[in-house]
Protein backbone atom coordinates (compact mmCIF):
# COMPACT_ATOMS: atom_id res chain seq x y z
CA UNK A 1 0.00 0.00 0.00
CA UNK A 2 1.66 3.25 -1.26
CA UNK A 3 0.99 6.96 -0.45
CA UNK A 4 -1.41 7.30 -3.19
CA UNK A 5 -3.82 6.16 -1.92
CA UNK A 6 -3.31 8.73 1.09
CA UNK A 7 -3.35 11.73 -1.03
CA UNK A 8 -5.15 14.91 0.73
CA UNK A 9 -4.34 12.52 4.12
CA UNK A 10 -1.04 12.98 5.47
CA UNK A 11 -1.59 12.16 9.03
CA UNK A 12 -3.14 8.74 8.05
CA UNK A 13 -0.38 7.64 6.26
CA UNK A 14 2.27 8.86 8.99
CA UNK A 15 -0.03 6.63 11.55
CA UNK A 16 0.46 3.38 8.92
CA UNK A 17 4.08 4.01 9.63
CA UNK A 18 3.60 4.59 13.29
CA UNK A 19 1.33 0.93 13.06
CA UNK A 20 4.66 -0.96 11.21
CA UNK A 21 7.13 0.72 13.54
CA UNK A 22 5.58 -0.42 16.68
CA UNK A 23 4.31 -3.97 16.72
CA UNK A 24 2.61 -2.72 20.26
CA UNK A 25 0.89 0.85 19.16
CA UNK A 26 -2.98 0.56 18.96
CA UNK A 27 -4.09 3.30 16.86
CA UNK A 28 -7.02 5.12 17.42
CA UNK A 29 -7.41 5.44 13.08
CA UNK A 30 -7.25 2.04 12.60
CA UNK A 31 -10.45 1.79 10.95
CA UNK A 32 -10.20 5.02 8.66
CA UNK A 33 -6.32 3.05 7.57
CA UNK A 34 -8.20 -0.17 6.77
CA UNK A 35 -11.04 1.32 5.17
CA UNK A 36 -8.24 2.64 2.32
CA UNK A 37 -6.75 -0.27 2.77
CA UNK A 38 -9.58 -2.53 1.15
CA UNK A 39 -9.84 -0.21 -1.28
CA UNK A 40 -6.13 -0.24 -2.29
CA UNK A 41 -6.60 -4.81 -2.24
CA UNK A 42 -9.28 -4.16 -4.71
CA UNK A 43 -8.13 -1.26 -6.78
CA UNK A 44 -4.16 -1.36 -6.46
CA UNK A 45 -1.76 1.09 -6.41
CA UNK A 46 -1.69 2.66 -9.57
CA UNK A 47 -1.27 6.61 -8.85
CA UNK A 48 -4.04 7.69 -10.97
CA UNK A 49 -6.61 5.11 -10.64
CA UNK A 50 -5.72 5.72 -6.50
CA UNK A 51 -6.32 9.34 -6.77
CA UNK A 52 -9.61 8.89 -8.07
CA UNK A 53 -12.37 9.05 -5.77
CA UNK A 54 -15.37 7.30 -8.43
CA UNK A 55 -15.71 4.10 -8.09
CA UNK A 56 -17.25 3.86 -11.50
CA UNK A 57 -14.63 5.47 -12.92
CA UNK A 58 -11.22 3.63 -11.11
CA UNK A 59 -12.67 0.48 -12.98
CA UNK A 60 -12.40 2.28 -16.15
CA UNK A 61 -9.22 3.30 -15.82
CA UNK A 62 -7.89 0.09 -14.79
CA UNK A 63 -9.72 -1.65 -17.85
CA UNK A 64 -7.71 1.13 -19.88
CA UNK A 65 -4.56 0.09 -18.37
CA UNK A 66 -4.95 -3.37 -18.70
CA UNK A 67 -5.70 -2.92 -22.30
CA UNK A 68 -2.94 -0.57 -23.41
CA UNK A 69 -0.48 -2.83 -21.03
CA UNK A 70 -1.06 -5.70 -22.87
CA UNK A 71 -1.12 -4.21 -26.57
CA UNK A 72 2.45 -2.75 -25.32
CA UNK A 73 3.54 -6.18 -24.42
CA UNK A 74 2.13 -7.83 -27.53
CA UNK A 75 3.71 -5.01 -29.55
CA UNK A 76 7.14 -4.86 -28.03
CA UNK A 77 7.50 -8.71 -27.40
CA UNK A 78 6.88 -9.76 -31.06
CA UNK A 79 4.19 -11.91 -29.61
CA UNK A 80 1.84 -13.44 -32.77
CA UNK A 81 -0.86 -15.42 -30.70
CA UNK A 82 -2.38 -12.26 -28.78
CA UNK A 83 -5.48 -14.46 -27.26
CA UNK A 84 -3.21 -17.47 -25.91
CA UNK A 85 -1.18 -14.28 -24.29
CA UNK A 86 -4.68 -12.75 -22.73
CA UNK A 87 -5.79 -16.26 -21.92
CA UNK A 88 -2.46 -16.99 -20.07
CA UNK A 89 -2.41 -13.92 -18.07
CA UNK A 90 -6.23 -14.20 -17.37
CA UNK A 91 -5.57 -17.43 -16.07
CA UNK A 92 -2.55 -16.11 -13.66
CA UNK A 93 -4.75 -13.35 -12.27
CA UNK A 94 -7.58 -16.35 -11.26
CA UNK A 95 -4.55 -18.22 -9.97
CA UNK A 96 -2.95 -16.00 -7.26
CA UNK A 97 -0.74 -17.72 -4.69
CA UNK A 98 -1.23 -21.24 -6.30
CA UNK A 99 1.55 -22.94 -8.07
CA UNK A 100 2.56 -22.25 -11.78
CA UNK A 101 2.57 -25.60 -13.73
CA UNK A 102 3.89 -24.44 -17.38
CA UNK A 103 2.55 -27.91 -18.54
CA UNK A 104 -0.85 -27.70 -17.56
CA UNK A 105 -1.42 -24.52 -19.05
CA UNK A 106 0.47 -25.31 -22.02
CA UNK A 107 -2.64 -27.63 -22.30
CA UNK A 108 -5.14 -25.81 -21.33
CA UNK A 109 -4.12 -22.96 -23.91
CA UNK A 110 -3.00 -25.61 -26.46
CA UNK A 111 -0.12 -24.14 -26.82
CA UNK A 112 3.46 -25.62 -26.22
CA UNK A 113 5.64 -25.30 -23.04
CA UNK A 114 8.23 -22.86 -24.91
CA UNK A 115 5.70 -20.76 -25.82
CA UNK A 116 4.45 -20.10 -21.66
CA UNK A 117 8.32 -20.42 -20.79
CA UNK A 118 8.36 -16.81 -23.03
CA UNK A 119 5.01 -15.34 -22.35
CA UNK A 120 5.96 -15.93 -18.44
CA UNK A 121 9.40 -14.16 -18.96
CA UNK A 122 7.54 -11.62 -20.89
CA UNK A 123 5.03 -10.75 -18.32
CA UNK A 124 8.04 -11.09 -15.52
CA UNK A 125 9.81 -8.42 -17.84
CA UNK A 126 6.56 -5.83 -17.90
CA UNK A 127 6.71 -6.74 -14.03
CA UNK A 128 3.31 -7.46 -14.32
CA UNK A 129 3.96 -10.95 -12.74
CA UNK A 130 6.61 -12.42 -10.26
CA UNK A 131 7.15 -15.81 -9.38
CA UNK A 132 8.33 -17.39 -5.87
CA UNK A 133 10.20 -20.25 -5.69
CA UNK A 134 10.45 -23.12 -3.07
CA UNK A 135 13.00 -22.67 0.03
CA UNK A 136 14.55 -25.68 0.80
CA UNK A 137 18.14 -27.08 2.33
CA UNK A 138 17.90 -29.24 -0.72
CA UNK A 139 19.14 -27.02 -3.61
CA UNK A 140 18.31 -29.94 -6.55
CA UNK A 141 14.84 -30.49 -4.94
CA UNK A 142 14.53 -26.47 -4.81
CA UNK A 143 15.47 -26.00 -8.77
CA UNK A 144 12.81 -28.54 -9.85
CA UNK A 145 9.64 -27.56 -7.56
CA UNK A 146 7.26 -25.25 -9.02
CA UNK A 147 7.20 -21.69 -8.43
CA UNK A 148 3.91 -19.72 -7.09
CA UNK A 149 2.78 -16.72 -8.92
CA UNK A 150 1.66 -12.96 -7.72
CA UNK A 151 0.63 -10.07 -9.63
CA UNK A 152 2.28 -6.81 -8.90
CA UNK A 153 -0.98 -5.01 -8.90
CA UNK A 154 -4.28 -6.20 -7.31
CA UNK A 155 -6.43 -3.49 -9.12
CA UNK A 156 -4.46 -5.06 -12.69
CA UNK A 157 -5.64 -8.69 -11.43
CA UNK A 158 -9.19 -7.39 -10.54
CA UNK A 159 -9.48 -5.94 -13.86
CA UNK A 160 -8.33 -9.00 -15.97
CA UNK A 161 -11.17 -10.97 -13.64
CA UNK A 162 -13.58 -8.33 -14.04
CA UNK A 163 -14.35 -8.74 -10.42
CA UNK A 164 -14.46 -5.28 -8.43
CA UNK A 165 -17.19 -5.75 -5.33
CA UNK A 166 -15.73 -4.64 -1.94
CA UNK A 167 -12.92 -6.50 -0.44
CA UNK A 168 -15.55 -7.93 2.32
CA UNK A 169 -17.91 -9.71 0.36
CA UNK A 170 -14.94 -11.46 -1.94
CA UNK A 171 -14.64 -15.12 -2.27
CA UNK A 172 -11.34 -14.62 -3.24
CA UNK A 173 -10.11 -12.07 -0.42
CA UNK A 174 -7.92 -14.59 1.42
CA UNK A 175 -5.79 -14.59 -2.08
CA UNK A 176 -5.79 -10.95 -2.43
CA UNK A 177 -4.10 -10.61 1.21
CA UNK A 178 -1.59 -12.85 0.58
CA UNK A 179 -0.69 -11.66 -3.17
CA UNK A 180 -0.75 -8.08 -0.79
CA UNK A 181 1.67 -9.19 1.93
CA UNK A 182 3.83 -10.77 -1.21
CA UNK A 183 4.32 -7.32 -2.69
CA UNK A 184 4.38 -5.73 0.55
CA UNK A 185 7.61 -8.24 1.25
CA UNK A 186 8.80 -7.76 -1.85
CA UNK A 187 9.20 -3.79 -0.53
CA UNK A 188 11.01 -5.06 2.35
CA UNK A 189 13.28 -7.91 1.09
CA UNK A 190 15.24 -8.43 -2.92
CA UNK A 191 12.82 -10.43 -4.56
CA UNK A 192 15.24 -13.59 -5.24
CA UNK A 193 15.42 -13.68 -1.34
CA UNK A 194 11.37 -14.52 -0.80
CA UNK A 195 10.75 -18.37 -0.81
CA UNK A 196 7.79 -20.89 0.00
CA UNK A 197 7.99 -23.87 1.88
CA UNK A 198 5.78 -26.75 0.94
CA UNK A 199 5.87 -30.46 1.79
CA UNK A 200 5.24 -33.16 -0.07
CA UNK A 201 1.94 -33.97 2.37
CA UNK A 202 1.02 -29.95 1.34
CA UNK A 203 1.76 -28.92 4.62
CA UNK A 204 3.29 -25.14 3.41
CA UNK A 205 4.26 -21.98 4.80
CA UNK A 206 3.33 -19.14 2.68
CA UNK A 207 6.75 -16.97 2.91
CA UNK A 208 10.07 -17.54 3.77
CA UNK A 209 13.27 -15.11 4.13
CA UNK A 210 16.63 -16.63 4.75
CA UNK A 211 20.10 -16.18 3.33
CA UNK A 212 21.96 -18.92 4.92
CA UNK A 213 18.45 -21.44 5.11
CA UNK A 214 19.38 -21.95 8.85
CA UNK A 215 17.90 -18.45 10.33
CA UNK A 216 16.19 -16.09 9.04
CA UNK A 217 11.61 -15.35 8.74
CA UNK A 218 8.75 -17.35 7.62
CA UNK A 219 4.79 -15.61 7.54
CA UNK A 220 1.90 -17.86 7.07
CA UNK A 221 -1.07 -15.59 5.95
CA UNK A 222 -4.57 -16.37 7.20
CA UNK A 223 -8.00 -13.75 6.82
CA UNK A 224 -8.43 -15.63 10.34
CA UNK A 225 -6.00 -17.82 12.51
CA UNK A 226 -9.25 -18.42 15.23
CA UNK A 227 -8.73 -20.70 16.99
CA UNK A 228 -5.40 -22.31 15.99
CA UNK A 229 -1.88 -22.72 14.08
CA UNK A 230 -2.27 -24.79 10.88
CA UNK A 231 -0.14 -28.03 10.97
CA UNK A 232 2.02 -26.68 8.54
CA UNK A 233 3.16 -23.74 10.85
CA UNK A 234 3.98 -26.27 13.40
CA UNK A 235 5.78 -28.46 11.22
CA UNK A 236 8.17 -25.86 9.78
CA UNK A 237 8.88 -24.79 13.48
CA UNK A 238 10.23 -28.54 14.35
CA UNK A 239 11.83 -28.30 11.27
CA UNK A 240 13.40 -24.59 11.47
CA UNK A 241 13.73 -23.57 14.98
CA UNK A 242 16.19 -20.68 14.76
CA UNK A 243 13.21 -19.33 11.89
CA UNK A 244 11.28 -16.38 13.25
CA UNK A 245 7.65 -17.87 12.37
CA UNK A 246 4.80 -15.87 12.34
CA UNK A 247 0.90 -16.04 11.19
CA UNK A 248 0.32 -12.53 9.51
CA UNK A 249 -3.87 -12.14 9.57
CA UNK A 250 -6.77 -9.62 8.37
CA UNK A 251 -8.70 -10.03 11.36
CA UNK A 252 -6.55 -9.00 14.78
CA UNK A 253 -6.13 -11.88 17.00
CA UNK A 254 -3.87 -12.63 19.64
CA UNK A 255 0.06 -14.11 19.29
CA UNK A 256 -0.78 -12.81 15.45
CA UNK A 257 0.99 -9.84 13.15
CA UNK A 258 -1.96 -8.10 11.59
CA UNK A 259 -1.15 -7.26 8.39
CA UNK A 260 -0.94 -3.44 8.72
CA UNK A 261 1.73 -4.12 10.49
CA UNK A 262 4.12 -6.04 8.08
Amino acid sequence: MNISGFQGKQELYEELLLIRKHREYISARKQEIMQIFEEYLVFGGYPAVALESVTSEKVLMLRDLKNSFLKRDIDESGIINSDAFLKLFVILAGQTGNLLNKQELANTIRVDSKTIDHYITVLQKCFHIGLVKPFSTNIRKELTKMPKVFLHDTGLRNSLLERFTSFETREDKGAILENYVFNRLTELFEADQIRYWRTTDKKEIDFVVSSDFSTGQAWEVKMDAYPKKTSGFFRFQELYPKFNTRLITYAERENTQHVLKL
